[in-house]
C-alpha cells in the first residue's frame, strides 16, 4: 500500500473513532431518557389507578385552606388585629396578666435607662400575655424607632390608636419625661387544613408536588446580613403546591427532550484545591456535564433563571395548570415550615447532617450534588430545602425588605436583570444554608451550584 493510502486509512479509522466516541454519550442519554420515561410512566399510572378521588381531595383541601387564610389576611389586617388582640386578652389567666404587667413596668424601667434592645424583649414578652395592652404597644413603637425600625413601630402605633386611644396621651407623657426598627414578631402560625401535606402529579414527567396551606411568619433575620432586614410579618392567605424535591435532572431531560429548549452557553463552575474554591466559567460544562457526575436522581444544575422560567412555562401548557417560581416568601415561609430557627432543624449547625447536602458531607470533599430526598423532609415534607442547590425564586432584586409585600406575593419592581436564589448548596457553609439568606445572580447565568423547586397555584 502507498504511503498516501496509508495516511487515508489511517485517517478514516481515526475519523470513525472521533466519530463514535461523540455519537456514544447522545445515545446513551437517549437511552437512559427512554428508560426514566418508562419508570415514570408506570409509576404515574399505578398512582393514579390508586387515587381516582385525587381531583375531589385537592379541590377540597383549596376550599378549606382559602376559608382559613381568608381569616388569617382579615386578622392581619389593624383592626382585624386589633379585635383579635382584644378577645386574647379578655380571656388571658390572671397569672398571664400578672405576669404580663411586670414584663412591661421592667420594659418601662429599660427603656428609660436607654437600654432599648433590652427593653423590646420585655415588652414583647409582656404582649404575648396581654396583647391588649395599648400602652405596651405604644412604648414598643416607640423603643422600635430607636432602634431604627420605623416600619415596624407604624404598626405598633396604629395598635395603640385601635386597642386603646385614651392611654396614648399618658404614655406619650411618660414618654417624653425619659428624656431620651425589628417588626411586630408574631407567632408562626400553620393553619391546620384537611388535605394539607397531600402529594400528587399532573404527568408522568412533572415533579411531585406537596399541598401548603396558608399561614404566617417572620421573614427575616435581625441578626443576618442587611438584606434580611428589617425583619417582617408575612401573611400567606392561599394555599398552594410546591415541588417535594427540587427538579431533577431526568426531568429536566424530558423537558428539553419536548422542546428543544436551547441549552447553549457556558456554565460557572466550582472546583475545590487545595487552598479553596473557587467559579470559573467553562464553556463545555452543562447540565448534561456540570463537572461531576449525576444520576437522574439528581438536581439539575447549570440552569438559568431563564432557564428555570422556560420549565414552569412548558409545564404550564403541558398540564394546563399554573406552574410558577416560588416567590422569596413562600419559598421562606415553606422553609422555616412553622419554625423561627436559623435552620427548620434547628438552631445549631449539628442538625444540618441529617437533613442537608452540604460543604461537609457532600461527598467528593464537597464536590458535587446528591440525590433529591436522600436527607430527612421538613415538617411540610419537603426534602432538600437546605443545600443541595440553590433554588432560583421569582422576586426582583431589591438591597433589603424596607418596603417589602407583605402577603407572600413576589416582588417584582426593582432591578429585575438579576433575581434571588435561596437556600444553599453542596459547596457552601452552613451559614449560607439558613433559610433567611439572599443571594442574587443575572438572570441569564448559568452555575453548578444553582438549581430551582417549582410551584402550583391551586385553582378553585
Amino acid at each position: 500500500m502507498s504511503p498516501l493510502c496509508q495516511w487515508r486509512a489511517r485517517a478514516l479509522v481515526l475519523l470513525c473513532w472521533l466519530l463514535a466516541g461523540a455519537v456514544a454519550p447522545a445515545v446513551d442519554a437517549q437511552e437512559n431518557l427512554g428508560a426514566w420515561m418508562a419508570e415514570r410512566r408506570e409509576s404515574y399510572a399505578k398512582w393514579t389507578a390508586a387515587n381516582p378521588d385525587h381531583e375531589a381531595r385537592l379541590a377540597a383541601f383549596v376550599r378549606a385552606a382559602r376559608e382559613v387564610g381568608a381569616g388569617l389576611l382579615s386578622e392581619s389586617s389593624p383592626a382585624g388585629m386589633a379585635a383579635s388582640l382584644k378577645a386574647r386578652s379578655a380571656s388571658a389567666s390572671q397569672t398571664d396578666l400578672e405576669t404580663a404587667r411586670q414584663m412591661f413596668f421592667q420594659g418601662v424601667q429599660l427603656f428609660q435607662e436607654g437600654v432599648f434592645e433590652a427593653a423590646r424583649k420585655r415588652f414583647d414578652q409582656g404582649l404575648e400575655k396581654d396583647p391588649g395592652n395599648g400602652q405596651a404597644h405604644y412604648f414598643l413603637a416607640e423603643t422600635l424607632m430607636r432602634l431604627k425600625d420605623a416600619h415596624g413601630a407604624k404598626r405598633h402605633y396604629e395598635l395603640t390608636a385601635l386597642l386603646d386611644p385614651l392611654s396614648v396621651e399618658a404614655a406619650k407623657a411618660e414618654v417624653a419625661a425619659a428624656k431620651l426598627p425589628t417588626t411586630t414578631l408574631v407567632q408562626p402560625v400553620v393553619a391546620k387544613v384537611p388535605g394539607a401535606g397531600y402529594a400528587f402529579r399532573d404527568c408522568a414527567e412533572c415533579p411531585e408536588m406537596v399541598t401548603i396551606p396558608p399561614g404566617r411568619f417572620n421573614m427575616g433575620a435581625g441578626d443576618g446580613y442587611e438584606n434580611e432586614k428589617p425583619v417582617h410579618k408575612v401573611t400567606i392567605g392561599q394555599p398552594f403546591a410546591v415541588g417535594k424535591f427540587e427538579v431533577t435532572r431526568g426531568e429536566y431531560a424530558a423537558f428539553v427532550a419536548a422542546t428543544g429548549h436551547s441549552t447553549a452557553g457556558d456554565c460557572d463552575t466550582y472546583t475545590r484545591g487545595r487552598s479553596g474554591g473557587r467559579y470559573e466559567m467553562n464553556d463545555a460544562a452543562s447540565w448534561r456535564d456540570p463537572g461531576f457526575a449525576q444520576t437522574d436522581r439528581d438536581p439539575v444544575t447549570c440552569v438559568s433563571w431563564d432557564d428555570a422560567k422556560a420549565y414552569v412555562a412548558w409545564l404550564s401548557k403541558k398540564t394546563g395548570k399554573e406552574y410558577r417560581l416560588l416567590s422569596e416568601a413562600e419559598w421562606e415561609y415553606v422553609a422555616r415550615a412553622g419554625t423561627s430557627t436559623a435552620w427548620w432543624c434547628g438552631g445549631a449547625e449539628a442538625c444540618l447532617d441529617g437533613t442537608a447536602w452540604y460543604s461537609s458531607n457532600s461527598g467528593r470533599g464537597g464536590r458535587g450534588t446528591q440525590p433529591v430526598g436522600s436527607k430527612t423532609a421538613n415538617p411540610f415534607g419537603l426534602y432538600d430545602i437546605h443545600g443541595n442547590v440553590w433554588e432560583w425564586v421569582e422576586d426582583c432584586w431589591n438591597d433589603g425588605y424596607s418596603g417589602a409585600l407583605a402577603k407572600g406575593e413576589a416582588w417584582t419592581s426593582g432591578d429585575c436583570s438579576h433575581r434571588f436564589f435561596r437556600g444553599g448548596s453542596w459547596n457552601y457553609e452552613p451559614g449560607f444554608l439558613r433559610s433567611a439568606i439572599r443571594l442574587v445572580n443575572s438572570t441569564t447565568l448559568r452555575n453548578n451550584s444553582s438549581g430551582f423547586r417549582v410551584s402550583r397555584t391551586l385553582l378553585p
